[in-house]
């Protein structure tokens, strides 16, 4: 997004789930960048993902995964 472009630091976690057919359900901000713009852009990077469905030998039916997009900084800056 642009404030990343514009040296704006800062990252965002979601958590989403994935049904056993690949669609994605419950995408949830767990802690917001600070940048309205940031937060939005990471949304609908995931909201726009497409997903294959989940292995045919997975027993659940659906799984939970938790994401972080990182603007401007990696992990170990946090």
């Amino acid at each position: 997004p642009q404030p990343s472009l514009m040296g704006f630091r800062g990252h965002v976690d979601f958590e989403f789930v994935v049904e056993r057919d690949g669609t994605m359900s419950s995408v949830r901000l767990l802690r917001s960048s600070g940048t309205p713009a940031m937060d939005r852009a990471a949304q609908n990077a995931l909201v726009g993902s497409r997903l294959l469905p989940l292995p045919s030998d997975y027993g659940p039916p659906r799984v939970t995964i938790t994401v972080t997009f990182y603007y401007n900084e990696g992990p170990a800056e946090s």
